[in-house]
């Protein structure tokens, strides 16, 4: 055969390769959409709209797959914009409800809906078998503030008449309940005047710009891929979960041995340190002016939302939500080195410390659980497990499953003993009524 025959017949068998592989990727996507359920990847702020009163509010109904380098997560929302199933306003006859509110770690983008500390909250009260059943409601909103917190319950959340209200107290909503923003979207302001929190920016306004609350998104060509090509998503799927491809940092150690990495191209920034964002702040040990009035604004808000909650026939409880930096020494050495600060000016517990002098002055009960976090990440990292994600810096399965067990325990000592199990709190409320 000539040289030119044969280049001929080499592209031919390639063409034909081309061709067969062709027909057989095809073949293999079908394959996979009729075996697989459909996972078309939305970013979490998909599930947010804006909101005339509140600043933005999840979208009614809405659902669909988060993909994150470590998770995947069906989000599915009800009809009244509240992440879980249907919840009637008319509590039944013999339930105990719950109400959460709080923000993104309230919500727990992170994790499916059925491993949600509030979640694991129901089901460990429904297996006490007192003769009635208990219901959670989580109305955790992606960064929500005390502030909105309070407008949803006052608006919202009293409808379902619950028994407890738990608010979930993150350190950031201190310096955000004073804000007119969050990123590009403008959400409610409270300001006191004469001692009485006055409401402002309201009706609130539309965003400056069309961005999403995490800002604009740059579409890469895999992210495009994964989304459009099932074959592609599954491959990548059953890598990652592979010792050999596993995703970086899983484990504090990892995270240390990657933030070394780091220091060489971060040396100018350290050298002179980022300066401190305001919503940490809430760190420092002498307090500027603007965070005391932050705090002003957050006790205020606080003792308006306890009121609420009473006068609809239930009690408030205080949770307060440690971070990674309260948790792990590691983070909390990266933060001082990248802003440049000390111990002698901050204090990683300064915002756990204050919401206390608050919550007992205001006769709030507070649950304070650093403590035991810290114990469960110790005994966790003996088995290179953490509570938190690396990436996302929220709770994973772990975090949730220990927030679920705080929150139990603490409920069903305090709440759910006496007369009939009926909680010393509403036994309170029938005899300063007259009842008996």
């Amino acid at each position: 055969m000539t040289r030119s025959g044969k280049t001929r017949q080499g592209l031919a068998n390639l063409a034909l390769f081309v061709f067969t592989l062709g027909v057989s990727l095809v073949l293999a996507e079908m394959v996979l959409r009729v075996m697989h359920p459909a996972k078309e990847p939305v970013s979490e702020e998909s599930f947010y709209r804006h909101d005339p009163r509140l600043g933005w509010w999840k979208i009614p109904s809405q659902k669909g797959w988060i993909f994150h380098d470590e998770f995947e997560v069906f989000e599915e929302i009800n009809s009244q914009g509240i992440r879980g199933p249907e919840y009637a306003f008319e509590k039944p006859v013999n339930e105990f409800r719950i109400l959460i509110l709080g923000d993104s770690f309230s919500e727990g983008y992170t994790v499916g809906f059925e491993k949600l500390f509030s979640e694991r909250l129901k089901d460990s009260l429904n297996r006490r078998r007192d003769g009635r059943s208990y219901q959670v409601i989580n109305a955790g909103t992606r960064a929500y503030s005390t502030d909105q917190e309070l407008l949803f319950f006052e608006s919202e959340g009293k409808k379902y008449s619950p028994n407890l209200v738990v608010l979930m107290f993150c350190e950031n909503d201190v310096w955000y309940n004073t804000q007119l923003k969050y990123l590009h979207y403008y959400k409610p302001l409270f300001r006191l005047k004469d001692g009485e929190l006055r409401l402002t920016n309201v009706p609130v306004p539309q965003p400056d710009i069309s961005w999403t609350l995490g800002g604009r998104r740059k579409v890469r060509f895999y992210d495009w891929l994964g989304s459009e090509s099932y074959i592609y998503a599954f491959i990548v799927r059953q890598l990652e979960r592979t010792s050999l491809f596993r995703r970086p940092m899983e484990s504090v150690g990892m995270a240390e041995r990657l933030w070394d990495r780091q220091l060489d191209t971060l040396q100018d920034e350290l050298r002179y340190g980022v300066p401190l964002p305001d919503e940490f702040r809430v760190w420092q040990k002498k307090r500027p002016p603007q965070m005391q009035y932050a705090w002003d604004i957050t006790e205020a808000l606080l003792v308006r939302l306890c009121g609420q909650v009473g006068e609809s026939g239930g009690q408030l409880i205080v949770f307060h939500i440690p971070t990674r930096e309260n948790i792990y020494p590691f983070y909390w050495d990266v933060a001082k080195s990248y802003y440049g600060i000390t111990d002698a000016e901050c204090d990683v517990e300064k915002v756990a410390k204050d919401l206390a002098v608050i919550c007992e002055r205001q006769s709030i009960p507070l649950i304070s659980p650093t403590e035991t976090f810290k114990e469960k990440a110790t005994e966790l990292s003996e088995e290179g497990a953490r509570l938190y994600n690396v990436y996302e810096a929220h709770w994973d399965e772990n975090g949730h499953e220990l927030v679920g067990q705080i929150l139990s325990e603490y409920i069903q000592e305090n709440f759910l003993v006496g007369a009939a199990h009926e909680p010393p709190f509403m036994r309170r409320v029938k005899s300063a009524e007259g009842g008996s």
